[in-house]
């Protein structure tokens, strides 16, 4: 009895995640945009790396990196849409050095130094 019960449930769990209606509330969960990540620096530290935004398109995948100082707080705001998709042979090339320069632009580091 506890066993069919628990097997019954598992299925409508399954009929739910495979409805349309669960499946755009998940898109939709998936491209709402995070909050910025800021970090406050106190006035005797300095950012030690330049902090240029960057930004980098091939067809429909662009990746940003705006990190920037302001007043006293570091935000770092990067932005990346990677949709799914199969690469065709003869634009693989492209796609590749695309996300070689994407792993670059977003593994950057930030040197923070703190005053004396």
């Amino acid at each position: 009895m506890i066993l069919d019960r628990i097997l019954e449930h598992k299925k409508a769990e399954l009929r739910h995640k495979q409805s349309r209606s669960y499946l755009a509330d998940l898109k939709a969960a998936i491209r709402d945009a995070p909050p910025t990540l800021g970090f406050a620096v106190t006035h005797v530290a300095s950012v030690e790396a330049a902090l240029a935004p960057q930004k980098l398109t091939d067809g429909e995948r662009h990746v940003e990196v705006n990190d920037a100082l302001k007043g006293q707080t570091l935000v770092f705001e990067r932005h990346v849409r990677l949709p799914a998709g199969r690469i065709q042979p003869k634009e693989y090339p492209a796609f590749l050095e695309f996300t070689r320069r994407a792993d670059e632009a977003l593994a950057g580091s930030v040197r923070v130094r703190g005053g004396k």
